[in-house]
């Protein structure tokens, strides 16, 4: 046995020369560098620091500035929107500066002053407010306000320094350093400033700070220096320990690789040569080995050193011991650490238990424990060594015994091996499972478990016989033949794992032939060189299943047609996985392809319109991070550049405790709602402009009616002046052109009647032109080719005009960037019986062209001009209502309308109307010339003093008595007191309290036989039996001209006989 060094020698208690000399090579360095990095901090990185927090405070009251002249700036552009007054804005921007405070204790603040300057607002020197600061100066003889000026009318914005009151402390002067900018459109100036003494205090603060951390520094180095010097005196005591440390390492090398040789041994023979060796290696006298049960509450002494065994003289040794009761050998159980008692008489610690009669006796004992998976499996112990225990006998007695554990470890295992050999075929044996290894070279089964016969009705040695691929179907073979091919090329790739499983569905044929779904799966066995030679797997019958797959597709058949039916897509997406998965209706509602692998919360993203694109992210962050549920209508702008909107719901389920969420829901495709709401906003809004349009027609006709009334009159009175007759009549025809225009208005929003009459459409399309010239730019040009001015048809004059305006602004709008030529053109063309046109009957037709050099209709929208709603305008210039209403007024004529377009090249729209048989001509404006007189006491009735001022003067210029009252109330209250003095009642309908409807039914009730004149703007509502029922003769449309209203009148008293001869 290799002798062993029980102690080591003394060292010198002084430092010899080369120690010395050691510790000084360290610490002089270590003194310069510190005094160096001190030199450093206080000379130049504190100034350096001091300028630096100077320019940081410089920027931030420069920011703070800026943001309060853009409030300035804010307040200034609502002025000029006319949002708010100036006097306002100045008031609130002052209010706002005012309270505005930062700063460590919130007492910083911006002041305001002008150009001249004056104080505006100072919020803690308000005594200044309002104040000339021109002669203002500080203590140190400083003009600051003035600097202030100066430096904004000169920069704009700059620094200025002064001395100030501290904050809020009038008594406290300090040098300060303020930004001022300047707001020109005001006349103000913005300032705000920082003190140096703010400055100075924090510099002070980095300073003390930086003294006490050298301070702390220095204890450190000079603490360091003992240390130091303590390791170099130590350094030189432990380099002959190192060297024995050395001898017994190589030493313990040689033996733990005499214990790596003793593998295969039994156990005792193991354990009893380390246990000897670990006694040897820390030069003690016993040893001895304990293994621990499962539970770590008990140990079983396993052997004792030989030495140890020669004197004990005990007669029943103790086998078992309870780790709770046993003292302190069994100590590094418990604290799962090495435990070392150099002093075994003297301890006195409470684990103490003593020595049994006839035990070893013992001076010190060393313990360690045998870790495996964090559990204590062993425990080893040395004794009685002549010297104290240290660190390197722990070593050494922890590798001994680690190596011995290692080892018992391999040894079990192999044989565990061994035994879950045999008990695997006994599984495979017993398995329903098929278990099967196929050998590749010759594409054989060498192994076939007994579950065979059960699955195709083969025994084992049967199927080892049979030829391969006779027990599957063709299809399946193949697919075994690409599936190999596929792994053993994907074998010789780099990192690819080589224990891979694969599985596969194969579709085999038992012994009767009848088919059998199976699932395998498999991987490769190899040989001792790594290469793939054979292939072990497992056949689980699964025609259940398939069956089952069967029926499930057939369900998800009949949900996907069902789903498409409705139009609802369903979604599920896995927030802690991120797998998303769609049903088919939502890949076809975002017109994905399913092959293109599954659906991703990305995909949405990108057919999400923008305006939708934030809240529906929102949305899904908000569910997928707090559970919360959502519904929304989302618009989608589609691949096929169709638009589609879609009701998408969402609901979280709580999944892995509540920290993380399953979300579902479904997409409904709701597009034709969405098209059907909108047709109904159309139509209220339609609806509301035409009240609005009847309530201006209204006031309208009425300023019309009192214009046209005395331009009338003035034609009387100037009758013998031809010259004045024909200026006046200039007037009256544009007093009928607006009475035209207000029926346009009127028909537009259907508060008119359609009247159709024979028309010549030549001079509707010479006014329309002439209407539209005036608001085309000057870059489009007009040409009109009448060929057939005289041409005649059956139309409503008000709508003919809407189709031809419609028709022109449209033309009009799409040369509006470029400019062009707008070209009309009329003519008449005839359809002989023999040709064979749809839509049109044989005959003569009126054939109006609308061309303009626009760029052009895309052939794919050319056949949805027509539809209602759609346009290609944006949303503030059309509402895809006017080509729309062309058609159905064309229709409605017994016409056609088509449309011809190339891009680029413009457009051009043909109608074919056919031509009124009828040769009574109407041309708009046209009027009968005379004025009928009679005789007779009339009551009229209406609101306004101009148009009861200009009728009473026709009436009586026509021979008439008239009483005139401007309320319906005082009209009744004088027919009342003599009912028999008036022989007609012309009365306007909307008026305040009373109005016409009522003022008839009351003077009829009294009177029937009285004839009732009815004046109005518009004719909403005034059905014929409501007229009757009110006792109304007769319906005069306003604006009226002098021949309508004696016509009116003289009709009415002609009906009831009461009208006389001038």
């Amino acid at each position: 046995m290799p002798e062993v060094s029980q102690e080591y020698s003394s060292p010198s208690v002084f430092f010899s020369s080369n120690v010395a000399s050691g510790a000084l090579k360290i610490l002089v360095p270590l003194y310069l560098t510190y005094f160096l990095f001190a030199l450093g901090i206080f000379f130049f990185f504190i100034p350096e620091q001091h300028q630096q927090l100077i320019d940081e405070k410089k920027k931030a009251i420069l920011q703070l500035t800026d943001s309060t002249i853009s409030l300035l700036a804010d307040y200034n552009a609502r002025i000029k929107k006319g949002e708010i007054d100036p006097e306002t804005a100045r008031r609130e921007a002052i209010s706002q500066i005012r309270s505005l405070r930062y700063g460590n204790e919130g007492k910083d603040y911006f002041w305001i002053n002008d150009y001249h300057p004056f104080m505006i607002m100072h919020p803690y020197r308000s005594e200044l407010d309002g104040r000339d600061l021109t002669l203002f100066k500080d203590p140190a003889g400083n003009y600051p306000f003035v600097a202030m000026v100066d430096k904004v009318m000169r920069e704009g914005a700059g620094f200025v320094s002064y001395h100030w009151q501290w904050q809020d402390t009038p008594e406290k002067i300090l040098p300060k350093i303020s930004y001022v900018k300047g707001f020109p459109e005001w006349g103000w100036i913005i300032g705000t400033g920082i003190y140096e003494h703010d400055i100075d205090r924090e510099i002070d603060a980095i300073t003390q700070k930086f003294i006490r951390i050298f301070a702390v520094i220095l204890a450190f180095v000079l603490v360091l220096s003992l240390y130091i010097g303590i390791q170099v005196y130590r350094i030189e005591r432990w380099r002959s320990a190192a060297e024995q440390a050395r001898h017994l390492d190589q030493l313990r090398l040689k033996k733990l690789f005499e214990l790596s040789q003793l593998s295969g041994h039994p156990m005792d023979t193991i354990t009893k040569f380390a246990l000897e060796e670990a006694v040897t290696l820390t030069g003690s006298a016993i040893g001895y080995l304990a293994f621990m049960n499962e539970d770590e509450t008990e140990l079983t002494m396993h052997t004792w050193s030989e030495q140890a065994m020669a004197q004990c003289t005990m007669g029943e040794k103790k086998r078992t011991y309870p780790i709770s009761d046993t003292g302190l050998w069994a100590r590094s159980a418990r604290t799962r650490k090495p435990e070392v008692v150099n002093d075994y008489p003297s301890d006195t610690s409470l684990d103490k238990k003593g020595c049994p009669e006839g035990h070893v006796g013992i001076t010190r004992m060393m313990n360690i424990p045998v870790f495996e998976d964090g559990r204590v499996v062993a425990l080893a112990g040395v004794g009685n060594k002549p010297s104290d225990y240290d660190d390197s006998d722990t070593r050494q007695l922890q590798l001994m015994m680690d190596g011995m554990w290692t080892i018992l470890k391999k040894s079990r295992a192999e044989s565990r091996l061994r035994e879950s050999e045999a008990r695997y075929r006994v599984l495979a044996d017993n398995a329903t499972d098929v278990i099967w290894i196929l050998e590749i070279a010759g594409f054989k089964f060498s192994y076939v478990s007994p579950a065979m016969k059960q699955l195709l009705g083969y025994t084992p040695e049967e199927f080892l016989k049979i030829r391969m691929g006779q027990h599957m179907t063709e299809a399946s073979m193949k697919k075994v033949y690409r599936i190999i091919t596929e792994e053993l090329g994907r074998d010789t790739k780099q990192g690819i794992d080589p224990d891979r499983y694969r599985a596969i569905e194969l579709e085999l044929t038992d012994r009767r032939g009848q088919t059998v779904w199976t699932e395998v799966t498999a991987r490769f066995l190899r040989s001792k060189e790594g290469t793939p030679d054979r292939i072990i797997g497992i056949t689980r019958d699964i025609t259940g299943r398939k069956a089952l797959e069967t029926k499930l597709r057939e369900a998800n058949t009949e949900l996907c047609m069902a789903q498409q039916i409705a139009g609802i897509g369903s979604w599920s997406l896995d927030t802690e996985t991120g797998r998303m998965n769609w049903s088919e209706e939502v890949y076809r509602l975002f017109e994905c392809n399913p092959q293109d692998g599954p659906g991703h919360a990305d995909t949405l993203k990108t057919v999400l319109t923008k305006e939708w694109r934030a809240l529906f992210a929102t949305a899904m962050t908000q569910a997928q991070e707090q559970g919360k549920p959502f519904e929304l209508e989302l618009k989608l702008n589609l691949p096929s550049a169709r638009e589609r909107w879609v009701h998408a719901i969402c609901n979280p389920e709580p999944r892995s405790g509540g920290c993380h969420y399953l979300l579902r829901g479904t997409f409904q495709d709701i597009t034709q709602r969405k098209q059907l709401e909108s047709r109904i906003q159309q139509s209220q809004k339609l609806e509301a402009l035409g009240t609005l349009a009847g309530g201006i027609a209204h006031d309208f006709n009425n300023i019309l009616s009192a214009m046209m009334g005395f331009t009338e009159l003035a034609k009387l009175r100037v009758k013998d002046n031809p010259d004045t007759c024909e200026k006046l009549d200039q007037v009256l025809a544009g007093g009928l052109r607006a009475r035209e225009l207000v029926k346009h208005i009127l028909t537009f929003s259907r508060k008119a009647d359609v009247q159709k009459s024979n028309i010549q459409v030549g001079i509707l399309i010479k006014e329309s032109l002439k209407f539209l010239r005036a608001s085309l730019p000057p870059n489009i040009d007009i040409r009109q080719t009448l060929s057939s001015p005289e041409a005649v048809i059956h139309a409503d004059p008000t709508q003919m005009h809407q189709v031809l305006m419609n028709l022109f602004t449209n033309a009009a709008h799409a040369m509006k960037e470029k400019g062009g030529l707008l070209d009309v053109s009329l003519s008449t063309l005839h359809i002989p019986k023999d040709m064979d046109v749809p839509e049109l009957p044989p005959g003569p037709y009126v054939k109006l062209v609308v061309r303009d050099t626009g760029k052009g209709i895309p052939k794919d929208i050319q056949n949805k001009v027509f539809e209602p709603f759609f346009t290609t305008k944006p949303r503030e210039e059309g509402s895809g209502m006017g080509l729309s209403m062309v058609y159905g007024i064309i229709r409605e004529m017994k016409g056609v309308i088509t449309v011809e377009s190339e891009p680029g090249q413009g457009a051009a729209f043909q109608i074919l109307l056919p031509v009124s048989k009828d040769e009574t001509t109407v041309r708009p404006g046209e009027s009968a010339p005379s004025l009928l007189k009679g005789k007779g006491r009339i009551l009229l009735v209406d609101d306004e003093s101009q148009i009861i001022r200009w009728t009473t003067l026709i009436l009586m210029k026509l021979g008439y008595e008239v009483e005139a009252f401007e309320t319906g109330a005082q009209a009744l209250d004088a027919f009342q007191k003599t009912p028999d003095s008036f022989d007609l009642v012309l009365t306007d309908l909307a008026m305040p309290v009373m109005d016409g409807l009522t003022l008839a039914k009351q003077i009829t009730t009294q009177r029937p036989d009285i004839p009732v004149v009815l004046c109005t703007g518009f004719s909403e509502n005034l059905e014929t039996d409501i007229l009757k029922k009110s006792g109304v003769s007769a319906l005069v449309m306003k604006p009226m001209i002098a021949n309508e209203l004696s016509t009116a009148v003289h009709n009415a008293m002609t009906t009831t006989g009461r009208t006389h001869a001038p």
